[in-house]
């Protein structure tokens, strides 16, 4: 975000648009957005999507039309015009988003491809046991934001600072690798103390907007083929990253690159609303910085030395100031 590197411990970090700076949310405006030479580091208990809200799973029936593809699950109906391939021979795909009937925060997002697409779709969930000869494919995954949020403390840092942070945090040879010099990770939990209730961090504008955010996502081929290369392309970088630990997904939870892409894109939104919302809801409060500075002296008791000189002057300027004229 803004060329800062956020770690999988910190998801939803709140990163303001506005200014295109997370020292806005930390409280470092000051310091020219938390960049000048002088910033080391900054912490605030900030809300954190500390596992996927999304869960995807193969299921429901694909039917093709002339120049439609429906889609039909237990709890989710779509249709989706095709109109530049031939989705009898061609590979083309349908989404959708269902929220009707569901408390606000969660959804059902519905996929379905033909052909090519249902290879591709199959990829993205890990389907080993996929049939290249199936014509058709449809995965349905369940969002629900406000079971995925919780307070921790956010460290916006100095990358070369990183070993300075407690609680053996892990790090990444991404910091390394992109030569970066800031990067937002999260510290110790046992010291975060929220100035927001969870409940005013979870607004219903918040819940909706973490639960819509792979809308643009999943209709950038509307009316098209139905491809949603944005979000194919995130899978496959997820799928083949080299993350630290045994997964190199982003949460420790997800199962499949799909599910992960679209968790991914929800913690993403939310930073971003949480940084730059309405008035209201935007967290923007001081936490804790450390800045460098200069001081005189060993950093030792006798070091008092050092101000003989200069009481001297001020007695002797304070006498000359009360002698009478």
């Amino acid at each position: 975000m803004g060329s800062v590197p956020v770690h999988k411990t910190a998801l939803g970090a709140p990163y303001s648009t506005v200014f295109g700076s997370f020292g806005y949310s930390f409280g470092t405006w000051g310091l020219q957005q938390g960049t000048s030479s002088d910033f080391q580091w900054a912490a605030q208990c900030f809300p954190s999507i500390f596992q996927n809200p999304v869960q995807c799973q193969k299921a429901g029936n694909v039917t093709i039309n002339s120049n439609e593809i429906t889609v039909n699950t237990t709890t989710c109906d779509i249709t989706s015009s095709v109109y530049t391939v031939n989705p009898q021979s061609e590979g083309a795909s349908a989404t959708g988003v269902c929220t009707a009937g569901n408390d606000v925060g969660t959804a059902t997002i519905v996929f379905g491809s033909v052909n090519e697409h249902a290879q591709l779709l199959a990829t993205t969930m890990y389907d080993t046991e996929f049939d290249r000869s199936q014509q058709t494919y449809s995965v349905v995954c369940t969002v629900d934001i406000a079971a995925s949020v919780s307070f921790k403390l956010l460290n916006y840092t100095r990358a070369t600072s990183l070993t300075n942070i407690p609680e053996n945090v892990p790090f990444g040879a991404i910091y390394d690798t992109f030569a970066v010099n800031f990067v937002v990770l999260a510290g110790s939990p046992r010291t975060c103390v929220p100035t927001w209730n969870l409940s005013e961090v979870l607004t219903d504008v918040a819940l909706a907007t973490g639960a819509a955010a792979s809308m643009k996502l999943l209709l950038e081929g509307e009316n098209l083929d139905g491809w949603w290369p944005t979000l194919y392309y995130a899978t496959q970088a997820l799928a083949t990253a080299t993350g630290e630990g045994s997964s190199s997904f982003a949460f420790n939870n997800s199962r499949n690159p799909l599910e992960d892409a679209l968790g991914l894109a929800s913690a993403i939104a939310l930073g971003m609303f949480w940084g730059s919302g309405p008035s209201n809801e935007t967290l923007d409060q001081w936490g804790v910085a450390v800045v460098n500075g200069i001081r005189v002296g060993p950093k030792q008791w006798w070091a008092i030395v050092y101000i003989i000189p200069s009481l001297f002057s001020i007695v002797i300027l304070i006498v000359l100031l009360i002698q009478p004229s």
